[in-house]
């Protein structure tokens, strides 16, 4: 049978959420009156005009010397946990799903902490800076130790959690496709979109079980958004960026650009020389020369075309080796003669 390796960190979000109950506190500035609201959206509507929900009620009805604005409230998150019994046993009923599912023999996994060598690495805008002001379920530390202690999860730092599953499911794949056997497979239970760039056997949720080798892969619009595997689904998160971990290709370019773009570029492209070419030249065409920008540290850094592609495509990139020195990317293009 199969042995399976979780990410940990997605199941210790979720269990650690649903095991809270979560609301905001808002206090009038000038004179101390409060509400309780379950959500911002509640308070205000949408989260950049503020000019909706309870407050537009409040300010319906009142004269315009009597209204009220966004800025003249404090708004204080409020995180209630159940006790922690209830989110281990939610946790455990997790992990449990999922092995039976897949048909695993044994688990284990990984589970992070701490920032990544991704921050030090990011000079333009800051790796997962978006994430900053997120709220961490009031349980998590307890969750995590939980994991360390009776599912035999390790605790990563420095790399990510996603890094040392990568590394792990391609030594996996390579020991699997000597053998062909069963008791070689490992099964990977992740929800992150980087795991397509790798070789391996994996496991989404609500997804059938999928399987990919080493290889170029492919690049497909699907109904909402882009799909893709292997070195292509690579190419195209370091050209077309990743929100949730906060790193796009026109970062300090005045140019629009977004995944269409990416897509329309690399859709043609049959070999890596062909697809790192056109990264290459979308890269020119948003750095056409170089200039000077201030970066997320608030130092004066200078830019161009290959800096920025260098910086994306080291963010993007999935680890093979725990202790692996990150890609010089005009080492690569050198060695397929493309031109940059």
């Amino acid at each position: 049978m199969a042995k399976l390796c979780f990410d940990y960190d997605y199941l210790l979000y979720a269990a650690g959420s649903m095991a809270e109950t979560r609301s905001i506190i808002v206090t009038h500035k000038a004179s101390g009156d409060q509400w309780e609201f379950p959500t911002r959206t509640d308070f205000w509507g949408h989260w950049k005009a503020k000019a909706g929900g309870w407050l537009a009620e409040w300010n319906s009805s009142r004269h315009d010397d009597k209204k009220r604005k966004a800025e003249d409230f404090d708004v204080v998150d409020k995180q209630e946990p159940e006790p922690v019994e209830n989110a281990i046993h939610t946790l455990k009923q997790m992990i449990l799903a999922v092995k039976e599912e897949v048909g695993a023999s044994s688990h284990y996994g990984y589970a992070g902490r701490g920032k990544s060598f991704r921050e030090d690495v990011s000079t333009i805008i800051k790796y997962k800076g978006n994430r900053d002001d997120s709220l961490r379920p009031v349980l998590l530390d307890d969750l995590r130790n939980y994991l360390v202690r009776h599912q035999a999860a390790e605790v990563i730092t420095g790399i990510e959690a996603d890094d040392a599953v990568s590394v792990d499911s391609h030594e996996g794949w390579k020991k699997w496709k000597k053998t062909g056997s069963d008791k070689d497979k490992l099964i990977v239970a992740c929800v992150d979109k980087d795991y397509k760039q790798c070789p391996g056997h994996l496991k989404y949720p609500e997804q059938p079980l999928c399987s990919y080798g080493e290889g170029l892969g492919y690049l497909e619009p699907k109904e909402k958004g882009f799909t893709g595997r292997g070195r292509m689904w690579l190419y195209f998160q370091v050209l077309a960026g990743d929100k949730a971990d906060n790193y796009c290709a026109n970062s300090a370019s005045s140019l629009k650009w977004g995944e269409a773009s990416a897509y329309k570029a690399l859709s043609g492209c049959k070999t890596d020389k062909e697809a790192l070419q056109a990264l290459v030249d979308s890269y020119r065409l948003l750095y056409p020369s170089p200039k000077k920008i201030i970066g997320w540290r608030g130092q004066e850094i200078e830019i161009d075309a290959m800096y920025v592609l260098q910086e994306n495509f080291t963010l993007a990139r999935m680890l093979r080796a725990r202790d692996e020195k990150p890609v010089v990317l005009k080492d690569v293009l050198d060695s397929l003669k493309v031109e940059y």
